[in-house]
C-alpha cells in the first residue's frame, strides 16, 4: 500500500468531494496497508486462528472493499 501510493503515485478516484480527496486516498492507502499486515500475520503462523465464520467474513469484506476501491484508480505522472 505505501509503495503504490508513495513511489507509485497511485490515486484512487471517487472521493465524495474535491476537498476530501486527500483524506479518501489516505484512507484507502491505510486500508490496503492494514490488509497487507493482516496477511503477513496470518501467513507466517502455523495456526491463523480464524475459526469464527463471522471473523472470516469480516476479513473478506475488508479485502473486497479495498479491491473495489482500487478498481477505480489511476497512476499520476
Amino acid at each position: 500500500g505505501s509503495e503504490a501510493f508513495g513511489k507509485g503515485k497511485l490515486h484512487i478516484l471517487g472521493a465524495s468531494a474535491v476537498n476530501v480527496d486527500s483524506d479518501f486516498n489516505k484512507g484507502v492507502q491505510f486500508l490496503t496497508m492494514a490488509i497487507d499486515m493482516f496477511k503477513n500475520e496470518k501467513g507466517h503462523t502455523a495456526d491463523a486462528k480464524i475459526e469464527d465464520p463471522v471473523r472470516s467474513y469480516q476479513y473478506l469484506a475488508m479485502s473486497s472493499l479495498a479491491l473495489y476501491l482500487l478498481e477505480n484508480s489511476e497512476v499520476i505522472k
